[in-house]
Formats: C-alpha cells, sequence, structure tokens
C-alpha cells in the first residue's frame, strides 16, 4: 500500500470556541505541579530541603488530576470518555509501559538508583541489580509513574486533538505491515545522537561516565517507532497539539525531576552510564532524562495514532 493513509481537511474551531479547552488542558498540569512544590518541600533551618512523609506517592497527583480534568471535560462536553481515551489509548499504554517496565526491572540496577525511602510507601519490586542478580529495590511508585505518566501524555494529545485542534480526519483502516517503512532521516538521526552520546562519554571519563547505557537505551526504545513508523503515520500526527504536548512535558518534567525526585532522593543516576552532559543548575539532571521525557512524548503520540490508523475512524470513535 503506497502513498498517505489519510485524506486530511482541516476545520479549524473558532478562537473563542478553543480557548476554554486550551487553557484547562494547560490548567490542569500547571496547578497540581505547583500547588504539589508548595506541599511537599519543607526547607529546613540550615536551608536544605526535605519532604513530607510519602512524598514520592503524593506527587503522582501531578499526572493523576489531568487525567481527571481531561476525563471530566469530555463527559461535560457531552462527548464521553472515549472521546479522549478510545480503545487505541488503551493500546498505546499497554505497549508504552513495556519500555518503563524494561527499563526499571532489566536496567535499572545500571542507570537509576533509589537513595532514599522517605517519600515512598516501602513496597519495593524486583530488578535486576549487577553483581547482585534481582533483588527487591524499585519503589513501586517508580511503576505507577510510568503508567500514570504516559496516560497523562497520551491524555494530553488526545486532548488537544479532540477539543483544541481540531481536525476533520478520515482515516483508512490499515494492517501494520501497511504502516512500517524505513524511514532513513531518523535513523541517521538517531545514529548521530547515539554517536555523540558515545563522544561525550568518552570525553567525561574524568567526571565518571564510563558507557553511555542511559542514553542509548533511550534512543534504541523510544527512537525504534519513528524509524519504523514515521513514514507511513507521521502525516497522521496533530503537529500543534504535539507541540502543546511538548510544552506541558518540559514545564512538568522540570517539577517532577530537578525540583522533586532529585534532591528529595526519591531517584538519582548512576553517572558511569550517562554521557556526562547534565544541566548543574537543575540538580545536575543528564541530558539523558531531557531526552527520555521529550521522546516518549513524540513515540506516545506516533503510537497513539498508529493504534488509531490500525482501528480505522469507526472503532475509535
Amino acid at each position: 500500500m503506497s502513498g498517505s493513509l489519510v485524506s486530511e481537511e482541516v476545520d479549524w474551531d473558532s478562537a473563542r470556541s478553543r480557548t476554554w479547552p486550551m487553557l484547562v488542558g494547560v490548567a490542569s498540569v500547571l496547578l497540581p505541579a505547583f500547588i504539589c512544590l508548595a506541599l511537599i518541600l519543607r526547607r529546613r533551618i540550615d536551608g536544605s530541603v526535605e519532604g513530607v512523609r510519602y512524598g514520592y506517592a503524593f506527587a503522582l497527583t501531578i499526572f493523576a488530576v489531568p487525567l481527571a480534568i481531561h476525563g471530566l471535560y469530555a463527559a461535560r462536553a457531552g462527548r464521553g470518555v472515549r472521546t479522549v481515551w478510545p480503545a487505541s489509548f488503551w493500546m498505546t499504554i499497554l505497549t508504552t509501559f513495556m519500555i518503563g517496565l524494561l527499563l526499571d526491572v532489566g536496567f535499572g540496577g545500571f542507570f537509576l538508583k533509589f537513595p532514599s525511602d522517605h517519600g515512598v510507601v516501602g513496597i519495593k519490586v524486583i530488578g535486576y541489580v549487577p553483581g547482585y542478580g534481582f533483588r527487591r529495590y524499585i519503589p513501586i511508585e517508580e511503576f505507577a509513574f510510568y503508567v500514570l505518566g504516559m496516560m497523562w501524555i497520551v491524555s494530553s494529545y488526545s486532548f488537544f486533538d479532540r477539543f483544541v485542534f481540531v481536525r476533520a480526519l478520515r482515516r483508512t483502516p490499515a494492517r501494520i505491515r501497511e504502516l512500517v517503512q524505513i524511514s532513513r532521516s531518523w535513523l541517521f538521526a538517531i545514529t548521530l545522537m547515539a554517536a555523540i552520546a558515545c563522544v561525550a562519554s568518552v570525553l567525561s571519563r574524568q567526571d565518571g561516565s564510563v558507557f553511555p547505557g542511559y542514553a542509548l537505551f533511550v534512543l534504541a526504545t523510544t527512537g525504534t517507532p519513528p524509524v519504523l513508523l514515521w513514514r507511513k503515520v507521521g502525516s497522521t500526527l496533530n503537529m500543534p497539539a504535539l507541540v502543546a504536548t511538548l510544552a506541558l512535558i518540559t514545564i512538568s518534567s522540570i517539577v517532577w525531576e530537578p525540583s522533586l525526585g532529585i534532591p528529595l532522593g526519591w531517584w538519582g543516576y548512576n553517572d558511569a552510564y550517562m554521557c556526562g552532559i547534565r544541566f548543574d543548575a537543575w540538580a545536575s539532571l543528564p541530558i539523558e532524562a531531557v531526552l527520555f521525557w521529550w521522546a516518549s512524548g513524540l513515540t506516545g503520540s506516533l503510537v497513539f495514532e498508529t493504534a488509531r490508523s490500525l482501528r480505522g475512524d469507526a472503532a475509535d470513535a
């Protein structure tokens, strides 16, 4: 099957009809994020910060609240929650959750560390630890984060697509083999970024970098869908909705990682497996973390559109 899989007529709503859902989409992310900052962080007398008990679990509301608001808005608009959470949404969550599961259970012992138990409920999940085999050391909040985080990302894209940057899109149901076609541009971009990570790792040996394993993991897992699907499915992406989603991801990630998670010791990164490029002003956040957030937004949206193409318009309503 050749050519575009969809025929599209863009029918933008009036500015007034789009303003309210846009404000809802943005406020549903900003308000929980800053409320969590205010409630979780506490400053000691010596000027350092500490978090409240079970702060990690409470901070997950940063993702849960927007999800609830998306569903309530869709229901109030008379379209039902399936408008933003169709069957293809759940197919996407199941697929992308596998990346987080593989990261924590298979490679978490290499790339991540969990130095503090103060902010977690204390339930630990088994994961592989180099030199020790499988041990129960991963906070269960990590898995809740991967589920809720990806649900929030894809739901935000779907919300903006359905209510803000509305399109009249007709889809032709397709089989998966009809959607797969190698994108040389994306393959080149992924290869180039992997090479840059390797060079940066070599130049950062004095700072503790041994091998850029985390960067290569992120590029291999989140980069595979664009390489395989972009040429056929890329044209179905709602680019304004994707840009809006990536903007909110950037804001939330700044609150989630350098403002909460890393300073409070909920998790950290093993310098030996980072490429050595860090943001010192943001709790020495490695660039791999930023890449993972943005790549999750792109990959989640692309997989979501792929699932919608497989099911077609009628099944996705």
